[in-house]
Parts: structure tokens; C-alpha cells; sequence
């Protein structure tokens, strides 16, 4: 499936010889009558399969939420969930397979030149899911790997797992560099100029730095916004998703003291449900499993098979978002780690 930034404008399917290739005009010149058409078509392609799996390269970010987003236009979520059994990313996948393999990208043509040795029509939907079948046999993944990259259309919508991950880089004692949270197909990236000086250590880490009150990465200057701004900018992104459930890594220890320090715990409780700590979740789900650390970084390794750049907020609550689905919490244990309200977190 090829989807651009703006809107569907092909939907392409393969399984087997059969095929699936429809293209749609933009909505903004193309009637609902269509779209509708257009989606019912690929539902029906869908249900002659049993309950397939969708795979797409980078599914999780945008097929799977676009697809999602037009057929809860359409009132037709529903009816592709009981015909779909879910998604596979090929883009997740991929890094975990490959691993430290030297490998420079992972975008679908670049895999596709590197172990098919071909070329294709990369911006056609259907020669791009021609070729990722073809890739996807090549590799020929265990089905103990593939089970752990599936997600559903359901989980996209569901409360505890489409979350805001709410991700500032900061040292204590110090100020947010960083703010970034994913919720489902949306992203919030910002970042800020500290107020504080950056020392050495994670400056190395980090490859950020200050020089003349403007950021840098490396050499390349980072644009930024005013703390103001930046948090402003957050609730209001907060405030979109309808009193969502921050979640984070330790956020109790060190994201909500951070954020507490702007005075904001009132716009932040009417914007919020809450939040949930990852940490201690963690804990009691992996209880007696022989970890040895339970950082962030170290549970993706030991739950996902994958390493992420965790010096980066935007990967970090990618990473932490996934491994939120991969541990499947129950609703009550999701409720035995979220303190009641903004003011348990003293």
C-alpha cells in the first residue's frame, strides 16, 4: 500500500498470483461515493482470504493509521476487522532480522536493491507490494518473529495501547532539551535550547550542543522553540487526543518532576487521564524472568530483539510504544501502575 502524506491516492494489495489495484483521486476533488466504493472493493478483496495479515513496509506509522483513519470515515472499521487479523511491519521486522549486520537503511528499496539485487518502481503501489512479497520470501522470517511484530486495526484506537509516550531528555537538575510523545499515527517532536549548560557526557551522548544560545546537532543547527511554547504546543497536542493516558519510562521519577517544575500540573490534569509508569509495569510483568536491568533500552533488546538510538525522545517513545504492545498488559495491571491523578506523583 503506498500512501502519501496528504491523502490515499492508490491502494494496492498481492497475495499469491491474486491482486488488488485501485487508484482514487485526492478527497479533496474525489467524491465520498468513490472513496466509499473504492474501500468496500478492498475490504471484499480482504475478506476473500481467511483473515489475512495487511504487510506493509512501515505499517505501523502510516498504512495501518490512514487505512484506519479512512475507513472509520466510511463506517467501515468494523467490517474490515472482522476480515483482517492484523498488521505485519516489515520496516520493525527488518531491524530485528538484520541486527548489526552493517546494514546502511532500512527503506523498503534499498532492502529490495540489497538482497534481491533489483530495481523497481518504487512510487507504483502495486510493483512496491510486489516487491516487499518477494523480500518477505526471501527472508522467510520464523513465525515466532512474526507473531511479535503483528498489531491490530483495534489496537490503533485502543486507550491503553495508541498512547502518548511522553519522552523529555533532560539531566536532572537540569532543563528539557527534548519533548516528544506518539500517539497511534500522530507525533509531537520538539526541541528546546536548555537553560543550563550541557556538559561533555551527554553532549557526546546526545550529539547536542550549545554554541551562541543556538542547538546543534553535531554541526547542523537544530530549529527550537521557547520552553513556552513547546509545552503550550504539547497540551494542545495532548488536548487533540481527548484526555489520553501519558505513558513513560520512569515517568514518575523523572518526566512528571521536570514538567511539575513549569507549574503546569492544572492544564496538564484537565488535558490528561493521568499517567502510567512503565517501570514498575514492567517489573511485575517480567517478574522472575532473569532480567538483569530494567531500563528502557535494555527491555527493547530483551523483549523486542532490537537495539534504538535512546538518545533520541522521538525513537525513545517509538521504542516505548511498541514495547508497551509487545508486553500486553491487562487493564488491571495497567490500573496498579497509574496513580490516581497528576498528584501522585509526588
Amino acid at each position: 500500500m503506498y500512501v502519501p502524506t496528504c491523502d490515499i491516492v492508490q491502494m494496492s494489495a498481492v497475495c499469491g498470483d491474486a491482486s488488488f489495484n485501485v487508484h482514487m483521486l485526492p478527497r479533496r476533488r474525489m467524491s465520498p461515493q468513490a472513496s466509499r466504493r473504492a474501500l468496500i472493493t478492498f475490504v471484499d478483496f480482504v475478506r476473500s482470504f481467511s483473515r489475512p495479515v495487511l504487510v506493509a513496509h512501515n505499517a505501523f506509522r502510516f498504512d495501518a493509521p490512514v487505512l484506519a483513519r479512512a475507513l472509520r470515515e466510511f463506517c467501515l472499521q468494523s467490517e474490515m476487522e472482522h476480515v483482517l487479523s492484523g498488521f505485519l511491519d516489515t520496516f520493525l521486522l527488518s531491524k530485528e532480522l538484520l541486527g548489526p549486520t552493517g546494514i546502511r537503511k532500512y527503506s523498503q528499496e534499498y532492502l529490495v536493491e540489497h538482497f534481491l539485487k533489483k530495481s523497481y518502481r518504487a512510487h507504483n503501489a502495486l510493483e512496491d507490494v510486489k516487491a516487499l512479497q518477494e523480500l518477505f520470501h526471501h527472508w522467510n522470517p520464523a513465525p515466532s518473529i512474526i507473531r511479535r511484530h503483528i498489531f491490530t486495526m483495534a489496537q490503533l484506537d485502543d486507550p491503553f495501547f495508541a498512547l502518548p509516550y511522553l519522552g523529555p531528555r533532560h539531566r536532572p537538575g537540569c532543563d528539557i532539551v527534548q519533548l516528544a510523545a506518539v500517539s497511534g499515527g500522530h507525533s509531537f517532536n520538539l526541541y528546546m535550547v536548555p537553560r543550563c549548560r550541557i556538559q561533555k557526557g551527554p553532549s557526546a551522548l546526545t550529539g547536542l550542543r550549545v554554541r551562541r544560545h543556538r542547538l546543534f546537532f553535531r554541526t547542523r543547527p537544530v530549529p527550537t522553540s521557547t520552553h513556552q511554547e513547546a509545552l503550550t504546543a504539547f497540551l494542545a497536542f495532548l488536548r487533540m487526543l481527548g484526555r489520553p493516558l501519558l505513558v513513560g519510562h520512569s515517568i514518575r521519577r523523572f518526566d512528571c518532576p521536570v514538567l511539575e517544575k513549569f507549574r503546569l500540573n492544572g492544564e496538564f490534569h484537565q488535558a490528561t487521564a493521568g499517567f502510567l509508569d512503565t517501570l514498575p509495569l514492567a517489573q511485575d510483568l517480567l517478574r522472575g524472568q532473569g532480567l538483569r536491568s530494567f531500563w528502557q533500552e535494555s527491555l527493547v533488546k530483551a523483549v523486542l530483539g532490537i537495539r534504538y538510538p535512546g538518545h533520541d525522545a522521538l525513537e525513545d517513545v517509538r521504542a516505548l510504544q511498541r514495547l508497551y504492545a509487545a508486553l500486553g498488559p491487562t487493564p488491571e495491571q495497567v490500573r496498579k501502575s497509574t496513580p490516581s491523578g497528576w498528584t501522585a506523583m509526588h
